[in-house]
């Protein structure tokens, strides 16, 4: 008797300022769709499992989601399946929680790449994950969460306005994927290179609650940052100044921002700043706006340059970058 594990990932998106930089969200969308059936998600055994995406409207999903807030502030939804066909020596049981798993894991990595190729048009709320066994003509059926990827990277696009830099770009899915499919396995293993460590920073930028706050963004950032420029440990900043001005271009505006926002980070780190209360739920007192606006202006600029510069390796097609300095002649 056939006996199949289905799994369907429903992935609410919400509505970013990504359109006011780049192209409709909806165009997005459709790219991604494009990669229907040419994603395959990997199973034991060696078993590849192809990707279903899918665009569809609140009205398709009002049965699945039956949440008044996802349906309200979300106008775009994907749905991503997989079917698993099990053999007579799959373990039922563990197939029945190992595949949806497997499913989930890889949709969270591709959703967190996509803001690579196309930074800040991911932003999604909790999903919900829909895992079906099919033995013949009975079914089992079982609903749980797949957990939100909020972040604040479209926030931080606004910033390309003012400072000039650093050059972000809106890059074709596929072809970034080709590049980013060789480094799948930074979030499934530890790092290999400097972009990998660069990559599993970058993850972290990711929030499973509307709460977390930005401080967080700003150290991984630089840390993602770091991981791609810095040799050794003699003076960070200098490296970092310098080689991301060679990858990405000279800085022709606001010059001190960028050493503004490494004066904050160790501020920051050394305990001289008078930061908020992690449990602080106010937000009308001046001091606590400007350490707010601060932390946040900051957080920005670093989330930009760690995507400008893991777009520059992409671009051209590197692990890792050798920069060396020559006489002017």
């Amino acid at each position: 008797m056939e006996r199949i594990v289905a799994t369907e990932i429903y992935v609410p998106l919400m509505e970013t300022e990504y359109e006011n930089h780049f192209s409709k969200l909806d165009a997005v969308i459709d790219e991604l769709c494009e990669l229907s059936g040419k994603r395959n998600v990997a199973f034991p055994e060696q078993k590849q499992v192809a990707l279903t995406i899918q665009k569809l409207s609140p009205e398709n999903v009002k049965k699945v989601l039956n949440r008044k807030k996802a349906l309200k502030h979300s106008s775009y939804f994907i749905k991503f399946s997989t079917t698993y066909k099990l053999n007579d020596k799959n373990d039922l049981n563990t197939y029945w929680i190992i595949a949806p798993i497997l499913t989930e894991e890889h949709v969270k990595y591709l959703l967190i790449y996509l803001n690579i190729a196309k930074p800040g048009a991911i932003d999604s709320r909790g999903g919900v994950i829909v895992r079906t066994l099919q033995t013949g003509n009975k079914k089992k059926i079982k609903t749980g969460e797949f957990p939100m990827l909020a972040n604040v990277i479209h926030l931080s696009l606004d910033l390309l306005t003012d400072y000039k830099w650093p050059p972000v770009k809106e890059l074709n899915i596929i072809d970034a994927l080709d590049w980013l499919d060789k480094h799948w396995d930074a979030f499934t293993t530890t790092p290999k290179n400097r972009i990998q460590r660069a990559l599993n920073a970058f993850s972290y930028l990711f929030h499973d609650s509307l709460t977390d706050s930005s401080p967080s963004d700003l150290f991984f950032s630089l840390l993602g940052i770091e991981a791609l420029y810095v040799d050794g440990n003699e003076n960070i900043q200098k490296q970092v100044d310098i080689k991301s001005q060679i990858l990405l271009g000279k800085r022709t505006e606001f010059k001190k921002k960028f050493n503004e926002l490494y004066g904050f980070r160790s501020r920051y780190i050394h305990g001289q700043l008078n930061l908020v209360n992690k449990y602080y739920s106010g937000d009308a007192e001046p001091d606590v706006q400007d350490h707010v606006y601060k932390t946040f202006d900051n957080s920005h600029l670093a989330i930009l340059i760690l995507i400008a510069s893991i777009q520059g390796h992409m671009l051209l097609n590197k692990d890792e970058l050798e920069f060396e300095f020559k006489l002017k002649d």
